[in-house]
Formats: C-alpha cells, structure tokens, sequence
C-alpha cells in the first residue's frame, strides 16, 4: 500500500471520528441550552417524564416552537401604568380581604398576559375558555421562564381562596408571588415592591 493511499486512508478515519463525536455532542449541548432557557420549568418536565431527558428535551423543543408562532409582545406605557395602578389598589384591598386580594390579583395577571399576547387561561380564570391553563404555562415558559413559577403558585392559591381553603400564609406567599410575576411581565424592579406584611404593618 503506497504512503499517499495510507494518508488518504487516515485521514478520511479522523474526519469520520470528528463527525461522529461532534453528533454525539448534539444531544448533550441541545439538553444544556434548553436547561439554561427554561430553568426549573425543565426540572418539573424532567420528572413528568420519569428522569427521560430525551422525551423531556423533544417537549419542550416543540414547545418552543409552537410558542414562536404567537405574536408575543412587550406592554406599551398606558397598559403598563394601568396594571400598575390596580396594583397599587390591591395592596391596599390586601389588608382587609386578603383573598379577594388574592383572586383580583390573579385576574389582573391575566389581563397583563392577554394584553401581551399570550393564550387564554382556562374556565377557572378570567382569560375565558379557549385556553388551558396549561397552554399559557407552555407559553409562559418559553418567553418569560422567570415569572412561571410564581404565576403557577399564584394561579393555584387563588382558584383555593375561591374554595375558601387558602391559609393566610398561603394567601401571603401568593400575593407576594404575584407581585413577583407582575414585575418579570411588565419589565418593573422588584425594588417597588411592598410586600403585605409591610402593609399591615403601616395599618397597624
């Protein structure tokens, strides 16, 4: 076998143990990125899927580009002022009647996300019933990650303090979630914020 052809022969081998090392590396860099993006959104689909990082990597890639065709928009200045406004009324409303605090806030969360785009939530909420509630988590998760657990929590508490079983602290621990995600959707400093027991505080 002349020297040419052995170099020819070495070569190819190299370039075809490149390739196949770089598509290994695929999956693994493709599972990174989508753990950065969506945060402990992917951890809750991990365990959905029973530790399947390839079925829970397949989901949420498809979810994101489901989500890309939604026309997703920041809220312009009224609309922000506006949701900051009612707000600011809450607050207040949350020292007397801590959990119709709690379910106007949700509403409110609903309005700032229909405002901007997103999938109606479900029948128990205020976004009406073309949506699931599931559909604006999945949306949610892919735009704005940050602000899904909160909403998640708060979402939750409210539909219990409609049902009368929310606790106060859990009434709290809500409304200071909805605060939270408030902030990530309307792009506002969670600096401004003034958490219920500050307020009770000042009644008092």
């Amino acid at each position: 076998m002349s020297t040419g052809l052995i170099i020819v022969i070495v070569v190819v081998v190299i370039v075809v143990v490149a390739l196949a090392a770089m598509a290994a590396m695929r999956p693994q860099q493709r599972n990174r990125k989508l753990r950065q993006q969506f945060g402990p959104e992917y951890e809750r689909e991990l365990a959905q899927h029973n530790g399947d990082t390839k079925a829970t990597d397949q989901v949420l890639e498809q979810r994101t580009k489901r989500a890309k065709d939604l026309d997703v928009r920041p809220l312009d200045a009224a609309q922000r002022e506006r949701a900051l406004a009612q707000w600011t009324t809450l607050q207040e409303q949350f020292v007397d009647s801590p959990a119709k605090a709690v379910i106007d806030a949700d509403h409110l969360l609903d309005e700032v996300l229909r405002d901007r785009g997103f999938p109606a939530g479900g029948a128990n909420g205020s976004g009406g019933t073309d949506g699931t509630d599931e559909d604006r988590y999945a949306v949610l998760s892919v735009h704005n990650a940050a602000a899904l657990p909160g909403y998640r929590s708060a979402r939750q508490a409210a539909e219990r303090a409609q049902r009368g079983e929310a606790t106060t602290e859990e009434l709290r621990q809500a409304f200071v979630n909805a605060r939270e995600t408030l902030d990530h959707l309307i792009g506002g400093g969670a600096s401004a914020t003034t958490s219920p027991t500050s307020s009770n505080e000042r009644t008092a």
